[in-house]
């Protein structure tokens, strides 16, 4: 006489399935907590007391991505801070949080 498996193979493959999205949105929420506390930090360097200038974003994007021309620094300086009724030049931190998504946009001269 055979043995049955207590859980059918449908069942054991939801169960493999369901453990391994877990597994992924956990390591998704630490990934995203770490950039966030990563960009929290950056902002609290950079920061004058009304945000980040554009000078100020210019030298941190030498360091981040020192190919990158000023142009396209300004690019996503100005994609970065997006509210129209703030009448600031400065990046907010709110506005700075964005920049991991940002910060990979490809841009070109029209």
């Amino acid at each position: 006489s055979t043995v049955s498996p207590s859980l059918s193979h449908p069942q054991l493959l939801a169960v493999v399935i369901s453990n391994f999205a877990a597994e992924e949105k956990e390591k998704f929420r630490k990934l995203f907590l770490h950039k966030r506390e990563a960009l929290r930090h950056a902002y609290r360097v950079l920061a004058g007391r009304t945000g980040i200038t554009f000078d100020d974003f210019l030298a941190f994007m030498e360091h981040y991505r020192p190919r990158m021309p000023e142009w396209q620094v300004m690019c996503v300086f100005k994609a970065l801070h997006v509210n129209p009724n703030d009448q600031h030049s400065e990046l907010r931190e709110a506005e700075f949080y964005d920049f991991y998504e940002v910060q990979n946009l490809k841009w070109r001269e029209v």
